[in-house]
């Protein structure tokens, strides 16, 4: 997963409408480019705090493999370490569309989220063959 260039011009402009504060991305993200070779990929936390002012980032995703800070399938309900925690910020740039029982997914990001957060979607991928579930 990762912030490609059309995701970063529209993440730029984010926090100008809203500051992004404490951020969750759904999945580890990674910023990269189609030119890059896939070991030059960086992780996006510091970009998003020094880039886009964010205060802290964390990721949660259902898979170890990529070195999210929370392990939890969104399929299911949410554990109470996660449940407790409210960010300003919810930034899903491609995992939605993978996640089955998407009520339950909405849920769980409901009660991640602040009273007066902001969850910020980017689908990457519409209408690809073989891409997701949605």
């Amino acid at each position: 997963m990762g912030i490609d260039i059309h995701a970063n011009r529209f993440l730029k402009y984010c926090p100008y409408l809203k500051p992004l504060g404490t951020v969750m991305t759904l999945g580890r993200q990674y910023l990269y480019h189609q030119t890059m070779p896939r070991d030059c990929h960086k992780p996006c936390e510091s970009f998003i705090v020094k880039w886009l002012n964010a205060v802290s980032v964390d990721s949660v995703d259902a898979s170890s493999y990529e070195g999210a800070k929370f392990i939890h399938d969104l399929n299911l309900p949410l554990d109470s370490n996660l449940s407790s925690a409210r960010y300003a910020t919810i930034l899903d740039i491609g995992t939605l569309e993978h996640i089955f029982n998407l009520p339950q997914a909405f849920s769980n990001l409901a009660s991640m989220l602040r009273n007066d957060g902001q969850f910020i979607h980017v689908m990457p991928s519409d209408g690809f063959c073989g891409h997701g579930f949605w």
